[in-house]
């Protein structure tokens, strides 16, 4: 009798989930424009509203994110306490957004295309506050400017013209970390450096576990007005993590990016005309698994036009890419993207994440390019109406193919009284073929034929309590088709037909998904209703609760139905921010959320006969505190805080696994990662 668990770990490795999580992905990375004006894009208001201005997008006003940062710390990140997302693990920066796949999702940063604002395991943000503005988070039918995706995208702008020209400087020094900033404003503009350099590893080790964890971050950016009109940014940015188990170094985990970017702005009466060119260079080392690399040079144009109730943004955007990928031990000279060392996916019983490289169409495909053109419309043709609509068309170019889709959307707002609106979204979403984890170097790498597709719906309805109050209830409806769901990569036998599996029917047997050229797909659903109580973050006493009552269903290629990891039914966050007196803060964060579904696979190979046990894992919860002091002293302001990621030392059940017992029974157990706890103290000097 054979067993495979779903996501199988080796036993109390830190490292165990993650080693099997991190894989290639292709996804598109088209670089967006920055914002202007009033943003629609979808999702949750968490900003104080004008007095007859009802609940709109999501938002993070740059107060309050500067509030969040100084209440609950740098690796606090909201996105993961909005509703409808569900972390593939606690404290790892890849989110299953309304049931699409985490490399579905994409992360900007003032424009910029990154693969995460978050470093990883319970990590602080890539980008200095100081040099950040608002957050927007859409979960659907965002923005037709952002490149292709099936999920949410995650915006965070640059910082306004106001903060920059404001000096700034100051140190951080922690039990995890040393943080700088300065900001030195010009009299056209201002020049700006930030770093971080993090081992944490150290704490881990104290605390008796086997795990090497280290990253830096770091930004230089220069902004200057060349007349009244034009404006120039310059912004050199870049972040690396290490993650590894000090028992077995040859697997250790390694994640680097760097961007260089060179913007012109120019505004004309009510037209903003605006340039861009992106340098990009990433990379990836996940052990002896797998390498990848990518260069990549992303031009982009646009054209802003406004009125007082209508604006017109068009734009197109040019990436040429360079991607290098390999996996296992190789001879360069012989094999130089490694494509057919180590691949086994015809032969062996069991398969690994890698094996799934094996016979695709672009995996030792080096240049690619990437094509995107859009228009997007807003328009208030009555005072209580607000109308979005833009379509995005997209060509992905590897070898002589050329893959193309068209993406519409349409969102719609109307306000019933000054605090209360109605709204509804719809919108239809690509992107090319892929593994579904988002990582730097591998994320322009298309591995299949094809395009994934997405239908985003949801309705919903917005109320402002009071002039700092807001609550929104949303329902929503999300179809995906021919997608490279996570579950067919970690498990593919378990979650397709297992009769196809070699050695139970024999050579003649049904052709396995898993094992047939091209990738392993499945067209899946995601529903539920949604809530959302913020109450202003920059109040005394603020945070905001966030509810999700969810269900998930796919179907393979080959008609096997499976739960994928979204399939969470009850999912709640609670964020608390409280100035209590003097300078003295107090920040927590409550994450719950019901057991993702886990399947065993059960294989006779003596009487050839299958079944599946299935089994909803226990509950996750999980408890960060922040606590600071600040001061004046004769050079600036002191600020002491001390912080407890993971307050709870809960463990999260991540599969069950089960074995063959000498009665020909099978016998099964819940297994859980190891907790990870990150006690922290820092002591912050303004001057």
């Amino acid at each position: 009798m054979w067993v495979t668990p779903l996501a199988a770990k080796s036993g109390g490795r830190v490292l165990a989930a993650l080693l099997i999580l991190l894989l290639p992905l292709a996804r598109t990375s088209a670089q967006a424009d920055p914002p202007m004006g009033d943003e629609d894009d979808g999702g949750y208001s968490a900003r104080a509203r004008v007095k007859g201005v009802p609940p709109e997008a999501f938002a993070l006003r740059e107060a309050e994110a500067d509030a969040v940062e100084s209440t609950l710390g740098p690796a606090f990140a909201s996105s993961e306490s909005m509703p409808g997302v569900v972390p593939v693990f606690s404290g790892v920066p890849y989110l299953i957004v309304r049931g699409a796949t985490p490399a579905g999702s994409l992360s900007y940063y003032d424009g910029i295309p990154v693969p995460s604002l978050f470093h990883l395991a319970l990590g602080p943000s890539i980008t200095e506050p100081g040099l950040a503005g608002a957050t927007h988070f859409a979960a659907g039918a965002a923005s037709v400017r952002f490149g292709a995706h099936l999920g949410g995208v995650l915006d965070r702008l640059g910082p306004d013209a106001r903060t920059l020209s404001r000096p700034a400087r100051y140190l951080q020094l922690s039990l995890l970390d040393a943080v700088g900033y300065l900001n030195v404003p010009t009299q056209t503009g201002a020049f700006s450096v930030s770093w971080r350099f993090g081992t944490p590893g150290l704490m881990l080790r104290a605390l008796g576990i086997d795990a090497t964890l280290g990253y830096y971050d770091y930004q230089v950016r220069y902004q200057t007005a060349l007349s009244s009109r034009t404006t120039l940014t310059l912004v050199l940015l870049g972040a690396n993590d290490h993650l590894g188990d000090r028992t077995v170094p040859k697997d250790d985990i390694d994640l680097n990016f760097q961007r260089v970017l060179a913007r012109l702005t120019t505004r004309v009466r009510n037209v903003e005309l605006g340039s861009s060119l992106l340098l990009s260079g990433d990379a990836s080392t996940l052990g002896q698994q797998l390498d990848g690399s990518a260069l990549r040079a992303t031009e982009s144009l646009y054209l802003l036009w406004q009125r007082e109730r209508l604006q017109l943004r068009v734009g197109a955007e040019a990436s040429s890419v360079v991607a290098k990928l390999a996996s296992g031990m190789r001879d360069p000279e012989q094999d130089p993207f490694g494509t057919d060392q180590g691949f086994s996916r015809q032969r062996d019983l069991v398969l690994d994440p890698q094996d799934f490289l094996n016979g695709q169409p672009y995996a030792s495909v080096p240049n690619r390019t990437l094509l995107g053109a859009y228009a997007e419309l807003r328009w208030n043709p009555l005072d209580e109406l607000r109308l979005t609509g833009g379509v995005r068309a997209d060509a992905f170019i590897a070898s002589a193919d050329i893959e193309g889709a068209v993406s519409p959307m349409l969102r719609a707002r109307y306000n019933l009284t000054d605090r209360f609106d109605v709204h509804a979204a719809i919108a239809l979403a690509h992107k090319p073929r892929t593994s579904p984890l988002a990582l730097p170097g591998l994320n322009d790498i298309s591995l299949d034929r094809g395009v994934e597709r997405a239908l985003q719906t949801e309705l919903g309805t917005g109320l402002q309590l009071d002039d700092a109050t807001v609550l929104e209830l949303n329902g929503f409806y999300h179809r995906y088709q021919d997608v490279v769901y996570l579950e067919l990569i970690l498990d593919c036998q378990g979650n397709t037909d297992p009769n196809a599996t070699p050695g139970v029917r024999g050579p003649m047997g049904t052709e396995s998904i898993c094992r047939s050229r091209g990738m392993p797909t499945a067209t899946g659903d995601s529903y539920g209703f949604e809530v959302f109580l913020k109450r202003d973050l920059t109040q005394r006493l603020s945070g905001f609760l966030s509810y999700t009552h969810a269900y998930a269903s796919a179907t393979a290629r080959d008609g096997t139905r499976f739960a994928p990891q979204s399939d969470v039914r009850h999912l709640a966050n609670a964020v608390l921010l409280y100035r209590i007196a003097a300078g003295w803060s107090l920040g927590a964060r409550m994450h719950f959320r019901t057991g993702k579904v886990a399947v065993n696979t059960i294989l006779d190979l003596n009487r050839a006969q299958v079944s599946r046990l299935h089994y909803r894992l226990p509950p996750f919860f999980r408890l960060d505190l922040h606590l600071s002091y600040a001061f004046p002293v004769s050079f600036g302001q002191l600020t002491a805080s001390i912080g407890l990621q993971n307050a709870t030392f809960s463990r999260e059940a991540t599969n069950r696994d089960c074995r063959a017992t000498p009665d020909a029974s099978v016998a099964c157990e819940v297994d859980y990662q190891p907790y990870i706890v990150l006690p922290n103290a820092a002591l912050r000097g303004d001057f």
